[in-house]
């Protein structure tokens, strides 16, 4: 028989001659797989081994039989012999997963080395246009950069186009067609700020955040010598207020920064706002009056 790997964990079979016989626990064995099962052929020259513990899609494991096991044999009911030391071709199509790394950034990684050129084309991001891509040459990683995603926190599907694709593994296989991937969510929530008055300041975040209480003080600082002395707690919506005593003026232009190792502020997968991320204040503090009469007329 020859043996050919057409999934991570399945290895198709092709006899000589049409055999027969019954599906047993491990009357075959497999380099590297804790256990194989077969399919039971009748009068069939294929037999369909499903393993368990193999990790590598790219490999090209030993398959054996073992007579005092199994029981597949031809009409005449010559049995297989004890051995054979079959090495299972790589058929295996290259799969990948995907995560967004920023608003427009999608990482790929791959099941196996893969080589691929600079060809946007290749590659459909649900809601977006895909730009660019990195080359990749046996390697397991690539970026796709993307417009057109306007949130954070979505998981869009990516979407392999073999028709104009060029991913291959080192042996020629390429990804399926249509293969897809959803993008987990791996994008740090960003904030801006606004100074709204002389006490005041309104963060705005990129998606909707929690945290695990409010009055998380010492996870802001504000620039100028503010001391935070408030904080509101997100509670899922994208907005924060930090509040900070004895401040003076109503300019804006501080500098707000985050403390990652005392707060607690994540979006719904649980990615925390970056250590050290700051926004620039904007002033957004009205003008106030106020007014003194200096004689009987004026």
């Amino acid at each position: 028989f020859t043996a050919a790997r057409t999934a991570l964990n399945t290895i198709a079979l092709t006899f000589s001659e049409p055999v027969t016989g019954s599906a047993i626990l491990n009357s075959f064995t497999v380099t590297g797989a804790s256990a194989v099962t077969n399919t039971a052929p009748s009068a069939s020259t294929t037999v369909t081994l499903t393993t368990t513990g193999l990790t590598s899609t790219s490999g090209t494991p030993t398959v054996n039989y073992d007579a005092a096991i199994g029981n597949i044999a031809d009409a005449a009911a010559n049995e297989i012999a004890t051995g054979g030391a079959v090495p299972a071709s790589d058929q295996v199509k290259p799969t990948f997963t995907a995560a967004r790394t920023a608003l427009n950034t999608i990482a790929l990684t791959f099941s196996e080395p893969i080589n691929a050129p600079v060809n946007a084309g290749a590659w459909n991001v649900a809601g977006a246009t895909v730009t660019g891509n990195t080359e990749v040459i046996s390697g397991i990683t690539m970026t796709l950069t993307t417009t057109g995603l306007t949130s954070t926190s979505s998981t869009p599907a990516v979407t392999y186009l073999a028709g104009s694709g060029d991913v291959f593994d080192s042996i020629g296989n390429e990804i399926t067609d249509g293969a897809s991937a959803v993008a987990s969510d791996q994008v740090k929530p960003t904030f801006t700020a606004a100074r709204t008055s002389s006490t005041n300041w309104v963060l705005t975040f990129s998606e909707n955040v929690d945290a695990a209480a409010a009055n998380e003080n010492s996870a802001w600082t504000i620039s100028g010598g503010h001391v935070v002395t408030a904080v509101t707690d997100p509670a899922n919506t994208n907005t924060l207020t930090i509040t900070a005593a004895a401040s003076t003026g109503t300019t804006g232009g501080q500098t707000i920064t985050y403390v990652a190792s005392a707060g607690t502020v994540v979006d719904s997968s649980a990615n925390e706002v970056a250590d050290g991320a700051t926004a620039n204040a904007s002033d957004q503090v009205k003008p106030t009056f106020t007014a003194a009469r200096t004689s009987s007329t004026n």
